[in-house]
């Protein structure tokens, strides 16, 4: 047995950030985990309309998967140590406009039995998380059932070598 170590954060959209009445829709969640040396990274996101809302924006939105493996793996790179706090940290870092984080969650851990599982569980927990969100936001506006379900993005942030180190000179 071993631990699934993550923070989520949800990601939200406020289409006019001059209007003092408007507010932020949530539009996806992250999660950014650790099981043993393993450090990985998975999203859940809504389909969303932006009426209004200027082209730049539009496409972040679009492309929020490659967004935010961007951003994480950015950080990733530099700073090949960072823990599970700072990746969160640097994603809030980053999103600070019209596309932010609007809340990030402690830190929790799973008690899982192998990497499938630990897959398995931050799939599940990214979906809730975001299904909370959207109620917290639309209350009973929210149906029992989501008639299209949320786009699912996953990414390993460490890279794994395809080969070893000495087949290489072989």
């Amino acid at each position: 047995m071993m631990k699934l170590e993550y923070r989520t954060a949800t990601l939200s959209l406020c289409s006019d950030l001059t209007s003092p009445s408007a507010t932020s829709m949530p539009i996806a969640t992250l999660l950014i985990g650790e099981y043993g040396e393993l450090r990985m990274a998975t999203a859940a996101m809504c389909s969303v309309r932006i009426p209004g809302a200027d082209p730049v924006t539009r496409e972040i939105a679009e492309n929020l998967p490659r967004v935010l493996e961007h951003i994480v793996l950015e950080l990733a790179r530099t700073t090949p140590t960072a823990t599970v706090d700072e990746l969160i940290e640097h994603v809030h870092g980053a999103l600070r406009n019209t596309l932010h984080v609007s809340d990030v969650e402690g830190r929790s851990f799973l008690v899982v039995e192998d990497v499938d599982e630990a897959v398995t569980a931050a799939t599940t927990t990214v979906l809730q998380a975001l299904r909370e969100a959207l109620v917290e936001h639309l209350g009973e506006r929210v149906a029992p059932r989501t008639p299209r379900l949320p786009r699912l993005y996953m990414f390993q942030i460490d890279p794994t070598p395809v080969f070893e180190e000495s087949a290489l000179h072989a």
